[in-house]
């Protein structure tokens, strides 16, 4: 599965997303696509630069600093 809303429904972390969460998984799903999907591919790829790149990098670094945080709280409180 790489449905990030999926994802994070089915581990209980969706709900306790922000807005500018759900908006950036919004945003990086179209760079989730399979390889059969080239003509989406090469779109994906031509809007991105080194800037947008870097932001994506980050942005990316703390969703997951984020994830396995509010994972170690559910796992703590079972």
């Amino acid at each position: 599965m790489h449905d990030h809303k999926k994802i994070s429904q089915g581990c209980g972390l969706y709900t306790k997303m922000s807005a500018d969460q759900l908006k950036f998984l919004d945003f990086i799903k179209p760079m989730n696509i399979e390889a059969r999907y080239q003509e989406i591919k090469d779109e994906v790829a031509r809007t991105l630069n080194r800037e947008i790149t870097a932001e994506i990098l980050e942005q990316t670094k703390q969703m997951h600093l984020w994830i396995l945080e509010n994972l170690k709280e559910k796992s703590s409180t079972r």
